[in-house]
């Protein structure tokens, strides 16, 4: 596959900059300014490419400055993610100290974990399935630790909380151009400004991307469009109206594929095929993609949003924020086999004999299963409303207090088709595909020849035909939350508490349940050193509802609580240039859902299938630094050990101080830095030259298993150590304010090769030039 971008998309966006580029050449040209009203609801981002962030809104859901908040926050600035490329949330993670990053090539933003557990996200504080696109968002706050007093419903680890870009009270436009490695092609425009001025402001973002990596026919292409409306009635009010849309669609399939050899009376399955003692076999599996050139995911969504903030009294401030969000995803094509046999049973023997003289070469082995029909929709639905009054108190002690009441409503309707056995071969006979060894090559794709088996046709869907499993899931939320903070001892000790009830009502399937459930933090920050040395310390609780319904009983389990303490050190340096926090953790998340080991296989009808039984626990420490080291020097940097491991488990005790598999996993060790440096004056002024480093540890993703017929070796996520670059040149101002700026970013120097977290093929070293424009 060699996607373009295609032209109509091009002119689009063109020609919506070009009219910004004919009202900026007549306007004055200084950076946009953010239009504030209430700076209790918003907060200042640093002007002074320093990467750094002094004030968070995630944290209390107001505006605050992060040294004075008892719990870690890392913050993620626009700045830096366009710099270094890191357009997707899983290439951003390294960069956020705790965090084990998904696969970006899955496309979907999910996989991400915080201090050993998935994390949820949020937009303006508003829970969404699926990250929004970079291209709309203004920063990445990450608020760590299980504060359910904040957002009612957050993982043990913490939440992501994205802040959109919002408009600016003067005139500001630009246009970016991006090509590079694997057809890599990004085009984006943005404009803001006043429509009238002193009341009435815009904002539109729009990007449009494709590019491919080198596992076969794998590609993504995804638009974009984000836009907002800012009305200031009065100094007292302002109103603002935003909309994202984003259309993705891709080629993203690709099977998580081991290698089994036959000994004896056991069948072993082995590791990920790219590190096969073949090679040449093993490189050629893992660039395979099973599921061919025909086999579409796509992932649409639209998202609305309308704020309300309002002065009542100069002390007391109102916000309302009403969100409406659906998103579709569908995804057409096939199942994929599971594993490659090097020296097949004789069942498999017996399919591979029929493909002698269809297949290109019969001598290296066969798929484990055979290929069937896939079909997959799911509908979400996402909107709720928050209202925050914020009171500060006129008292000797410096006091605030926040009362917010929320609710948020989602549903997803998921049906799963499959297509195997005789409607299989029925619906392969009406695509011509008539004999046994016709059928098998296209149940059995050869890894060998793909450009034959890729392209062979899917079978038409046909919700008559196929088998059906349909899932519908509906959640509402209501809570409320008192948030207080003072200041004592003239400023040097901030206390902070919230309490916070939660109501909930679920619908798995057919069955329904109810749920309340009340949470808490609280924490210290004592200035020892001004600014420069602050200890922190707090304790919190938290809930994140997984709702299910026990089989026999009916049960509503699956709602897990947490509970955890953090204590650390943090501080800003350099006239507040310079900031850094170390944090040490320790949370524990229970209520997690196993068999019941009194009712083995739920026989009992009597007796609950499955009980609250397990708990896990993460413990760890982290090490953050950021800011600008001198005018010119520019650094992040982080590392962290993080210790996940099973302290309860009614099922299975014997997993008892041993780590969670799969999701619930992540690095023991893991650090990243990222610097880049300013020339400003002489020959090499305008010259910028930027570096990262990435490292993660090593980690069991699946555990070894063992029957009298069948062993499972371990398998590791291999352990990540890249390095990138970029070299960038900022032209001067032309005369009428017009600015260029060229950029080169090489990711991955050194080629390092190793499969990726959701079993890609490694792309190596990638090459990316960047070209943008700012009227």
């Amino acid at each position: 596959m060699n996607p373009r971008i295609p032209v109509g998309k091009i002119l689009f966006i063109a020609a919506g900059l070009s009219a910004a580029v004919g009202f900026a050449q007549n306007a004055a040209k200084p950076a946009s300014e953010d239009v504030y009203v209430l700076g209790e609801f918003r907060v200042n981002t640093a002007k002074d490419d320093s990467f750094i962030a002094t004030e968070s809104t995630s944290g209390t859901r107001v505006a605050a400055d992060i040294i004075n908040l008892p719990f870690a926050v890392s913050v993620l600035t626009e700045d830096f993610v366009k710099e270094f490329q890191l357009f997707d949330l899983d290439q951003q993670a390294p960069f956020i100290s705790g965090m084990a990053a998904g696969d970006p090539a899955a496309g979907g933003g999910g996989g991400t974990r915080l201090r050993g557990f998935s994390v949820p996200y949020f937009r303006n504080g508003f829970a969404r399935t699926q990250a929004p696109d970079s291209n709309s968002i203004a920063r990445t706050e990450v608020i760590k630790g299980p504060q359910s007093a904040i957002y009612g419903r957050v993982s043990p680890g913490g939440v992501i909380n994205f802040i959109s870009k919002k408009p600016g009270t003067r005139l500001a436009s630009g246009l970016s151009y991006v090509t590079g490695s694997y057809d890599h092609q990004r085009i984006a425009g943005d404009i803001t400004g006043p429509i009238i001025p002193g009341k009435l402001f815009y904002r539109v973002d729009a990007t449009y991307y494709d590019f491919n990596r080198p596992t076969d026919f794998w590609y993504n292409r995804t638009t974009n469009i984000s836009g907002s409306l800012t009305y200031k009635l009065s100094p007292d009010t302002l109103f603002t109206l935003e909309h994202e849309y984003t259309n993705r669609i891709m080629q993203g399939g690709q099977s998580f594929t081991r290698w089994t050899r036959v000994s004896g009376p056991q069948t072993i399955t082995e590791g990920s095929v790219f590190y096969m003692p073949d090679q040449v076999l093993g490189k050629r599996l893992a660039q395979f993609n099973v599921n061919g050139a025909h086999n579409v995911v796509k992932r649409s969504s639209d998202s609305s949003y309308f704020t309300l903030e309002h002065r009542i009294k100069p002390d007391l401030n109102l916000r309302a924020n009403f969100a409406y969000s659906t998103r579709a995803f569908l995804k057409d094509g096939t199942s994929t086999p599971a594993t490659w046999a090097t020296n097949p049973t004789a069942a498999r023997q017996t399919v591979l004999n029929t493909l002698t003289g269809v297949w290109v070469d019969t001598s290296r082995g066969i798929w484990t299963g055979d290929r069937a029909g896939a079909y997959q929709t799911i509908d979400y639905v996402e909107k709720g409303f928050q209202i925050d009054v914020t009171k500060k108190w006129n008292t000797r002690i410096g006091q605030r207090t926040l009362l917010t009441f929320d609710a948020f409503f989602q549903n997803n309707d998921q049906g799963t088709w499959a297509l195997n056995g005789a409607p299989l071969n029925a619906a392969l006979n009406a695509l011509g595909l008539t004999t046994t060894a016709q059928l098998n090559a296209w149940k059995n794709p050869d890894p060998f020849n793909p450009g034959v088996s890729g392209y062979y046709p899917n079978p038409q869907f046909d919700p008559k035909t196929w088998t059906v499993a349909r899932v519908f899931n509906e959640r509402f939320y209501y809570g409320s939350l008192l948030n207080h903070t003072i200041e004592l001892m003239d400023g040097r000790l901030f206390w902070t508490g919230s309490a916070r009830q939660d109501w909930g009502k679920f619908t798995v399937g057919t069955a329904d349940g109810k749920k309340a459930k009340f949470t808490y933090s609280t924490g210290l920050n004592y200035r020892v050193l001004a600014r420069q040395l602050v200890a922190y310390g707090n304790i919190a609780t938290g809930f994140n509802p997984s709702p299910q319904f026990d089989a026999n009983t009916g049960e509503l389990l699956g709602n897990q609580g947490s509970s955890g303490v953090e204590l650390g050190l943090k501080g800003v340096l350099f006239n507040d240039r310079f900031s850094y926090t170390v944090a040490l953790f320790n949370v524990e998340q229970d209520n997690q859902v196993t068999d019941n080991p009194a009712n083995p296989g739920g026989l009992d009808l009597s007796l609950p299938r499955s009980i609250p039984g397990a708990a896990t626990r993460s413990r760890g420490m982290s090490f953050d630094v950021g800011g600008k080291v001198t005018e010119n020097l520019t650094l992040l940097a982080n590392i962290a050990w993080t210790d996940v491991r099973i302290v309860k488990h009614a099922t299975t005790p014997s997993l008892i101080g041993t780590r969670p598999l799969g999701g619930q996993n992540a690095p023991a060790r893991s650090y990243s830095l990222a610097a880049r440096y300013n020339f400003r004056q002489g020959l090499l002024a305008g010259v910028r030259l930027g570096l990262t480093y990435q490292f993660a540890a090593e980690y069991l993703r699946i555990g070894p298993s063992a029957t009298a017929t069948a062993i499972t070796v371990p398998f590791f996520n291999a352990e990540v150590s890249e390095w990138s670059a970029v070299v960038g040149y900022a032209f001067k101002k032309w005369q009428n304010g017009t600015r260029l700026d060229l950029s080169l970013n090489v990711n991955n120097l050194l080629d390092e090769k190793q499969m990726t977290t959701a079993a890609y093929y490694p792309e190596g070293r990638t090459v990316r030039l960047t070209a943008g424009l700012r009227f």
